[in-house]
C-alpha cells in the first residue's frame, strides 16, 4: 500500500472574502503541507495562527518564502515575524538581486539528510555563477542594512498612507516594503485604473482581484522617495 503525499497549497490571510482555515483533512496518510506566510497575492498578513496549527495537524511545515523572504516584509524571512519555524522554507527572487534566475531549499540536516549525494539532481542545480551572485547579494543585503531599512521605511510608509483621507480606500494593510491599498467596489473605481494614473505620475505599481493596489518598492528606498509616493498616491485617489 503506498502512502499518499498531499501539498495543500493556500494563503495564511485570505483576499477579499476568502477563509482562513486549514483544509479540512483527517487523513493520516497526508504527511505535509506548503503554505504561504503572507497572501502574496493580494498582501494580507491574517491568520497568524495557522502556522502553529498547521504543525500540529501534519508532520511536517514548509513554507514558500519565494516573495516574501529576503527582507521584502521587513525580516529576513516573513515566518520570523510570529516565531515560526519550518522545516522547510523555499526561497528565490530576491536571492539574486534580480541579476540571475535562482532558487534555494532552506531546511534542516534531518529532512534534507533523507537525500544521499547522487540521489537527486538537477539540471542547473549547484550554477557556479548563479551561486557567486546569490552569496553577493546576501552579503550586499546583510551589510548594507536593507532588511533594517525595509522595516524602517515599510513602517513609516504604511503609516502616511494611512493618513490619507480618500472615500475610495477600504484598508491599507502590508509588512515591511510589501504594502496593499484595498479599494471600496461599491464605488466601482478598480484598482487598474489607480494603477494607470499613477503610472502617469511616475509611480509604478501592480493592481489585482480588481480592487487592490500592490507596492513593493526597492529595500533601498528612501524617506523622501516614500514621501514623494505618498504624494503622488493621494492626488491619483484623489482624481
Amino acid at each position: 500500500m503506498l502512502t499518499i503525499f498531499v501539498f495543500f497549497a493556500f494563503c495564511i490571510g485570505a483576499c477579499a472574502g476568502g477563509n482562513n482555515s486549514l483544509p479540512e483533512s483527517s487523513n493520516d496518510d497526508v504527511l505535509s503541507g506548503i503554505v504561504n506566510p503572507f497572501n502574496s497575492s493580494c498582501y494580507d498578513w491574517r491568520g497568524d495562527n495557522i502556522p502553529c496549527d498547521f504543525k500540529r495537524q501534519y508532520a511536517e511545515l514548509l513554507l514558500d518564502e519565494i516573495q516574501t523572504g529576503l527582507g521584502r516584509t521587513g525580516k529576513l524571512l516573513a515566518e520570523e515575524h510570529e516565531g515560526i519555524q519550518s522545516d522547510l522554507t523555499v526561497i528565490g527572487k530576491a536571492l539574486s538581486g534580480g541579476f540571475y534566475p535562482v532558487s534555494a531549499v532552506l531546511s534542516t540536516e534531518a529532512v534534507l539528510g533523507v537525500l544521499n549525494p547522487g540521489q537527486h539532481g538537477s539540471t542547473f542545480g549547484g550554477n557556479p555563477l548563479a551561486c557567486a551572485i546569490a552569496r553577493k547579494a546576501l552579503q550586499v543585503l546583510m551589510e548594507e542594512e536593507m532588511i533594517e531599512n525595509s522595516a524602517r521605511m515599510g513602517e513609516y510608509f504604511l503609516s502616511e498612507l494611512k493618513k490619507i483621507n480618500s472615500p475610495v480606500i477600504k484598508e491599507i494593510r502590508g509588512k515591511g516594503l510589501m504594502i496593499a491599498i484595498e479599494l471600496k467596489k461599491e464605488l466601482q473605481i478598480t484598482a487598474r485604473q489607480i494603477c494607470e494614473r499613477l503610472s502617469e505620475k511616475g509611480i509604478l505599481c501592480k493592481d489585482t482581484h480588481s480592487y487592490t493596489i500592490r507596492f513593493t518598492p526597492p529595500l533601498i528606498i528612501k524617506k523622501d522617495e516614500v514621501d514623494f509616493a505618498v504624494n503622488k498616491i493621494k492626488a491619483a485617489l484623489s482624481d
